[in-house]
């Protein structure tokens, strides 16, 4: 980041405590998501989304803690059923270790990863050649794209258990 620390660090407030997808948990990561000041240090007044978890273990804690249940008695109710929408991505299964998951605010909510083109090419460059060693056309397309996490306000990091 543009602070010389990592992407997701205490200081940024996005880092939390060690732990599976629990109530305890999340309810932590709620507060230090509504924690988060802009850059004239005012409370900015974001939350989380979505959370994005590798399949597996956290996967299933997660659908567990964002599904509606019909509870028996006060103690039971699933305090955060339908407030954030799951997603598994295979890529977030470490090679070893834990399994961490993360949470992420609305993009519309907060600049948070920025993508980018090649100048003056905004989408898919393509070039076509009529063969003469073959009979048709040659086709070939090119797309020139770049992301970067631009600020950390809108993501939030446990490294699971």
């Amino acid at each position: 980041m543009a602070d010389n620390k990592a992407l997701f660090h205490a200081s940024h407030g996005n880092l939390g405590t060690a732990a599976g997808v629990t109530e305890t948990a999340l309810g932590e990561a709620y507060r230090k998501f509504g924690s988060q000041k802009g850059l004239e240090a005012r409370l900015i007044s974001i939350l989380p989304s979505y959370i994005i978890t590798p399949p597996g273990t956290r996967a299933i804690e997660a659908r567990k803690q964002m599904t509606q249940t019909t509870p028996a008695a006060t103690a039971d109710v699933n305090t955060f059923a339908g407030r954030l929408q799951v997603i598994e991505e295979p890529r977030l299964i470490p090679a070893s270790g834990n399994d961490p998951w993360f949470l992420a605010s609305d993009p519309g909510r907060v600049d948070t990863i920025e993508y980018a083109y090649l100048d003056g090419q905004e989408g898919v460059y393509t070039e076509t050649r009529t063969g003469f060693e073959v009979d048709g056309i040659e086709i070939k397309a090119r797309h020139d794209f770049a992301a970067k996490v631009i600020d950390w306000r809108g993501l939030f990091k446990n490294a699971g258990v």
